[in-house]
């Protein structure tokens, strides 16, 4: 009983420490705009372009996956070829004892 009702006065003082760090946030936003109102509108259009950009670059990239003679798609699918080659033991006979079998054991008998 007691932690719960502690666990929910922590809650409910992060909610308002995080509700006061955003009016600060605001009222610094608020400053700045009714100081320097060019600056404050070159920073927010800095901050449209960079998000902007990746956005386009997040589209660019994924164009080049769906085009297969694209050097990213190569790679992707070098890459999945090399992981389907693998030789490797099925979860199953790893299991059961690695993958050996009696040929594994023959050079051990000492007949």
């Amino acid at each position: 009983m007691k932690a719960g009702y502690d666990a929910r006065i922590r809650a409910k003082r992060e909610k308002e420490r995080d509700k006061e760090e955003r009016e600060a946030e605001e009222k610094k936003e608020e400053e700045e705009r009714e100081n320097d109102l060019a600056e404050w509108a070159g920073k927010l259009r800095k901050e449209q372009e960079t998000l902007m950009n990746r956005i386009k670059d997040r589209a660019r990239r994924k164009a080049a996956l769906s085009d297969r003679k694209s050097a990213l798609a190569q790679a992707r699918m070098k890459n999945i070829a090399t992981l389907a080659a693998d030789d490797r033991v099925p979860k199953k006979k790893r299991k059961a004892g690695g993958g050996k079998s009696a040929q594994d054991y023959s050079s051990l008998c000492y007949f």
